[in-house]
């Protein structure tokens, strides 16, 4: 923004139940995963508040979409001003999802586990030649599937 000028003005809509930005983004983030992070959900970090605007929506992944919001984002791209929706009016996250975020690290850390156990299972029930393959086939599915993020 200040250095390049590429950008004038910067708007952060946010849903206060993104589970997977907030959850599943921000504990991969936590555990060293560098190329994702938590900003729409945890807001982009940016100092100085005359270029920025920060809005939250209730709803998951999507909620800034919602028709209602149409026009204000038409607004946005068309003025490149940032517009602080009424933020005394800003919904706030349920506490399961508070929560969650919080220790977010933490159940991506079992998850991973469970994957691995469930790997193990695989390939201890898997009939012989084919337990390896089995079970290196769901390691391989759950790395692309993580690698998607």
């Amino acid at each position: 923004i200040d250095d390049l000028q590429q950008v004038k003005h910067l708007r952060c809509d946010m849903g206060t139940e993104d589970w997977p930005v907030g959850v599943i983004c921000k504990g991969l983030n936590e555990l060293g995963m560098q190329s994702i992070g938590a900003g729409g959900s945890d807001e982009f970090k940016y100092g100085n508040l005359d270029y920025v605007a920060y809005n939250r929506f209730r709803g998951g992944h999507g909620a800034m979409l919602a028709d209602a919001n149409i026009d204000s984002i038409a607004r946005f791209l068309l003025t490149s001003k940032p517009m602080n929706l009424d933020k005394d009016e800003a919904p706030q996250s349920s506490g399961l999802f508070g929560l969650a975020t919080k220790y977010s690290s933490a159940l991506i850390v079992v998850a991973i586990s469970l994957a691995l156990l469930f790997a193990a299972a695989i390939y201890l029930i898997t009939p012989a030649p084919y337990s390896i393959a089995a079970s290196m086939l769901f390691i391989l599915f759950i790395w692309f599937f993580l690698g998607r993020f």
